[in-house]
């Protein structure tokens, strides 16, 4: 099926295709039946993610599994999973100098200027974290309301960012937010997390 589908991608010349993939579903040897496959077509990259899909993102990202595909992959690479600092980043472009690029999912969810981070070679404060999170936070609020009919539709789009947003905030700063039932508290609660007196 996926030879099927690679040679699909020679029908257009046009455009440019790419993959992202796992090491396997069940098995992290599963990516080498596929990348004589992948090597042999015109791809401008390909994205791995070094977990097994029966995992979801359970356990951590394997390294060693990735470094093995990265040196008999012909395409650029580019790296993607458990990535949530800036020394995630680093570490990584220190061990793998060639690579493509970083594909940066739940840890931008945590950590939303983990890229200004990365732009200015250091974490930022947590005073100034909470402040660019406020900013964010009050952008969205701004774009929802008008949109969203009460308290309930409001409060269903918002409260789940926070599931990922500022791993370090305590929980108990972390609680009034998930617990608000309307916007007003769940507001208050806002603010409060956001004094970053913590």
């Amino acid at each position: 099926m996926v030879a099927v589908l690679m040679d699909e991608t020679r029908r257009w010349p046009g455009f440019t295709f790419s993959v992202k993939m796992r090491l396997g579903w069940e098995s992290k040897d599963e990516w080498r039946a596929l990348l004589p496959i992948l090597n042999d077509t015109p791809l401008s990259h390909i994205t791995m993610h070094p977990r097994l899909g029966i995992e979801q993102y359970k356990k951590a990202a394997d390294i060693d599994a990735f470094s093995e595909f990265f040196a008999a992959c012909k395409h650029p690479v580019i790296y993607n999973g458990d990535i949530t600092s800036l020394a995630d980043i680093q570490r990584l472009e220190q061990q793998f100098p060639s690579l493509k690029g970083i594909m940066i999912g739940r840890g931008l969810l945590a950590n939303p200027a983990l890229g200004i981070e990365y732009s200015q070679g250091h974490e930022l404060p947590v005073e100034e974290l909470c402040r660019l999170v406020q900013a964010m936070h009050d952008e969205m609020f701004a774009e929802l309301t008008p949109r969203l009919q009460g308290n309930t539709q409001f409060l269903t789009k918002m409260k789940p960012y926070w599931e990922y947003l500022l791993p370090t905030l305590p929980k108990r700063l972390r609680k009034p937010i998930l617990k608000a039932t309307t916007t007003e508290k769940y507001q208050s609660a806002v603010a409060n997390a956001l004094r970053c007196d913590w």
